[in-house]
């Protein structure tokens, strides 16, 4: 089979449209033209954090040196973020394999440098070597002491992408440095502000289409070379600022009258031009006494900003974007965050704008907070009225991005015992209806949508890499039909929905319908929805799905349970249709015992022991699979996730994903004795010590997972 006509290029180009490594391997197949094509989007870019990485890739592009022509984007890391000074980022201590390698990367148009703390001849020699770059990303990196790092970025004749972050012109680190400094800063600023390049290049600044700022509270030098003769912003289309939060000493802080003035002359230089905006803004939630905030007082930048009301100069907007990030990880983030936004929104006079997004925003509830708080914030109706009226003429959609965190941090205790909890466990449902209440003008016009995240899903989903359907080779027909077993909140179900054609019927089954999301706003119409255990489906289901999924029921089945649930599997699938299964092994992993993570891994085990669950899946699950009559049986074990398996976007979700379950088993911990952790402040201790292995041991953050896959025979 060839290319079917399509030039090499156009394949190529289309290949950055395929979703998954793994369907891009299957593009690989086709032919020797689609595996060229395929080739050059898995080789685009590469990471490399430590010796073992360079080697990797050096053995690879020896094996295939035209697999190296192909990486065009190279990220260069430091894992030791807080070394000292005098220690070499890992990958540059091999004996001259980081040398020979990056001379075969040739092709490098992207870099990214995070965490050089030594910057010496070896440095300047593997950054220096890439001229031909078009986006350059530095961070945590002193510029103050690689001065030469500023005159190289300035010799760069083709760079229209460059991201700043946490990369100090003159070496300094937050605010309050900053102000102390702040004389030295300015005069940094003017001297920088006064580069031009060099090199045959005077009178060429580089003319920058994307910019990424951050820690903009305290870089004024960095600013002011921005706003110099070094750079021309005058195609700037797309800006991102980020900031810090100060703490319990913002309220003490005294800015100088011009401190923002940097600030506010970039914004003036690019409003005009700016299509894609994003602000990144911290939130504090509660102080030192506990008092929740509903207003972000410690944000000076976000103060500044609503008070001055610069952002009225981004008048050709199109897009902007709200983040939001936890800093103190205490209260859900949502009142601060709307209040944020209500303030910088209301300063917009952009008559282009077609989208407003808020990322990230947490809703972190527990049995003492009551859901219903969550709809008598004024700043709905405020938000409300804004988006709806005459500020925005051509306004196409206001999309927020929520997590619901601890929905009731005795729920694991209460259904591993089998018991109903004492008060209801909060639902997506429930907050997507209250808040749907809360704008019913933004409802009415059709502009709100609302994300609601299932952080275990995603988090395994990401970090396995792997596709909604396990197994590539299964097929689901247009007049199919596929069955979401044990759907919970229908994560799985409502994702697979959107890849789908409407033309197939999706089931969803459940025994908890308040962990449903039922919204129309949410759910397709093919999607359907009933209540009943996995252990006795429907009687007219009989032979109907081409695919049913289970995942996640380890702890929640018995042992005798399974040889009801997988028959009733088997009898509602098609003759020739597939199931798969996601679950927990159950199987220990090997972990030194002085590490939290051996104490932690207890926790679901014991849970499971508890509840006389299958002692072992990968063992268990296939004879009973096998007498059920299925064929074609797989197990696929996976590890359990580190942060050096995830990709660079998941170690934050990683790091988040850690402290929704040690919120989640906290008091079915401490209430039995078997875990040895008597009280909340041992609890504590034990989740400190736990998240700091992560983060400096490799220590593994969840469970280790077996994807198991299964047909049944055509002749059934």
């Amino acid at each position: 089979m060839g290319n079917g006509g399509l030039p090499l290029e156009l394949l190529m180009h289309t290949m950055k449209f395929v979703e998954s490594r793994e369907h891009l391997q299957d593009c690989s197949l086709v032919s020797q033209v689609w595996r060229v094509a395929a080739q050059s989007e898995i080789f685009s870019t590469i990471t490399i954090r430590n010796e073992s990485e360079c080697r990797f890739w050096d053995d690879k592009f020896s094996q295939s040196p035209h697999l190296a022509s192909f990486v065009r984007n190279l990220k260069l890391r430091d894992p030791k973020s807080h070394a000292s000074e005098v220690d070499p980022p890992q990958y540059l201590v091999g004996g001259g394999v980081a040398e020979r390698l990056l001379k075969r990367l040739t092709h490098v148009r992207s870099l990214s440098v995070d965490s050089f703390h030594l910057w010496g001849m070896v440095e300047r020699q593997v950054v220096f070597k890439y001229k031909a770059l078009e986006s350059l990303e530095l961070y945590n990196i002193s510029l103050g002491k690689a001065l030469d790092l500023i005159e190289f970025i300035l010799e760069l004749p083709q760079l229209t992408r460059l991201t700043m972050g946490r990369a100090s012109a003159i070496g300094r680190s937050g605010l309050q440095n900053a102000l102390l400094d702040f004389e030295n800063a300015a005069e940094s600023g003017i001297w920088l502000r006064g580069l031009r390049p060099k090199s045959g290049m005077i009178g060429m600044p580089k003319r920058l289409s994307f910019l990424c700022l951050y820690d903009v509270e305290a870089c004024v030098d960095t600013l002011m070379w921005l706003t110099g003769q070094a750079f021309d912003l005058s195609n700037i289309q797309e800006l991102c600022l980020f900031w810090l939060c100060f703490g319990d000493d913002a309220s003490e802080i005294s800015l100088p009258n011009d401190y923002f003035n940097p600030l506010d002359e970039l914004i003036r230089l690019v409003g005009s031009r700016v299509r894609v905006l994003h602000l990144g803004m911290p939130i504090y939630t509660e102080d030192e006494a506990g008092q929740a905030f509903t207003t972000n007082d410690y944000d000076v930048v976000c103060t500044h900003l609503s008070k001055s009301r610069i952002l009225s100069h981004f008048t050709e907007l199109e897009t902007i974007t709200l983040s939001y990030v936890d800093f103190d990880d205490c209260q859900d983030t949502l009142p601060v965050a709307l209040q944020a936004a209500v303030s910088l929104l209301s300063t917009l006079s952009a008559p282009r704008l077609r989208e407003i997004s808020l990322e990230e925003v947490d809703i972190k509830l527990d049995l003492t907070r009551n859901m219903r708080g969550i709809g008598t914030l004024p700043e709905w109706r405020v938000l409300d009225d804004l988006v709806t009226g005459t500020a925005f003429p051509v306004l196409k959609e206001v999309n927020i991005s929520l997590s619901i965190i601890c929905r009731s941090r005795s729920s694991l205790a209460n259904d591993v015992a089998g018991k109903t909890p004492d008060r209801p466990i909060v639902t997506s449902e429930q907050v997507e209806t209250v808040i749907g209440n809360c704008m019913p003008k933004a409802v009415g016009k059709g502009l709100l949508t609302l994300d609601m995240l299932d952080k275990q899903f995603w988090f395994y989903k990401n970090v396995h890499d792997r596709n909604l359907i396990i197994d590539p080779k299964v097929a689901v027909p247009l007049d199919g039909a596929v069955l979401d077993a044990a759907t919970g909140p229908g994560t799985w179900i409502r994702a697979l929905a959107k890849e789908f054609s409407p033309s197939i019927s999706m089931h969803a089954v459940d025994i908890a319908p308040g962990l449903w999301t039922s919204t129309t706003a949410v759910v397709p119409p093919n999607v359907h929805y009933t209540v009943a255990s996995v252990t006795l489906l429907p009687n007219d289901w009989t032979n109907k799905f081409d695919l049913v999924n289970q995942a996640f029921l380890y702890a929640y089945l018995k042992a005798p349970d399974w040889a009801l649930n997988i028959p009733e599997l088997y009898r509602v699938t098609k003759p020739g249709g597939h199931i798969q299964l996601i679950e927990p092994t159950g199987r220990r992993a090997k972990l030194p015992s002085d590490l939290a993570a051996s104490k932690i891994q207890e926790v679901p085990l014991g849970a499971a022991r508890m509840n006389g669950s299958l002692e072992n899946i990968v063992s268990g699950l296939p004879p009973i699979l096998e007498t059920a009559g299925f064929h074609d049986i797989t197990v696929e074990v996976k590890p359990p996730p580190r942060l050096d398996m995830a990709r660079d976007e998941a170690v934050v979700e990683g790091l988040d994903y850690l402290e929704i379950l040690f919120d989640a088993m906290e008091d079915f911990v401490i209430s039995h004795e078997e875990f040895g952790v008597k009280n909340k402040e041992e609890y504590d201790a034990l989740r400190q010590r736990h998240i700091e292995e992560v983060r400096e041991s490799d220590s593994p953050i969840g469970v280790e997972l077996c994807y198991i896959c299964a047909r049944k025979p055509v002749a059934a």
